[in-house]
């Protein structure tokens, strides 16, 4: 576990971009660039330390990319406008089908993507990750707890699911015990968050 937190230490300043428009040449620190001034928050490649895709290029899908920022400061920026992503502004766009997420530890992207497996089943109220920590709401009422391992959120894990109506999982914010709001509609890159660690 020290060894975990250790590494996702390191990818504080580290993000995942899913679904961006992939080219076989590009320029990925000038794509971070454009994205991220279509969310309104101005940066330069200067900003940036590296960005590059994850995997081989095949036409028709669009790699991840891993973008790691010089300062902490530019990552709670970008986090911040990623809602801006579903507004009416870049409905027809290119990045209408983005989605900006930490880059995660495996251990920590599977316990995100499982949980999020979970939550759309109604075994689980809500499932998100903020600040490198990956957490779970187990009801509506629950307070949120921090997930340690899979054995953790296995014994939070409800014996009847949710009812359908009552998940409304796109719609809901969750509250962190570092009062932070989360939008769990952020989560579709769990099945590549991790893949190539």
């Amino acid at each position: 576990m020290k060894q975990d937190t250790f590494e996702q230490a390191r990818r504080v300043r580290t993000l995942r971009i899913v679904k961006l428009a992939d080219a076989e040449e590009e320029d990925c620190e000038e794509e971070v660039v454009s994205l991220s001034r279509a969310l309104k928050v101005d940066i330069s490649t200067q900003d940036i330390e590296r960005a590059f895709r994850v995997g081989k290029f095949k036409i028709g899908e669009a790699r991840p990319i891993v973008v790691e920022f010089s300062r902490l400061k530019t990552v709670k920026a970008i986090m911040g406008a990623r809602s801006f992503l579903k507004s009416e502004d870049l409905k027809d766009t290119k990045f209408a089908p983005v989605f900006i997420n930490e880059d995660l530890t495996p251990l920590r992207a599977s316990l995100r993507q499982e949980g999020s497996q979970w939550v759309h089943q109604g075994f689980l109220y809500g499932v998100w990750a903020t600040g490198g920590e990956v957490y779970a709401r187990q009801k509506a009422d629950s307070k949120p707890v921090k997930l340690i391992s899979k054995a953790h959120m296995e014994s939070l894990k409800l014996e009847e699911p949710i009812p359908p109506d009552l998940r409304d999982q796109k719609r809901m914010k969750k509250t962190t015990p570092m009062n932070e709001d989360q939008d769990s509609d952020q989560g579709e890159d769990d099945e590549e968050n991790g893949d190539d660690k």
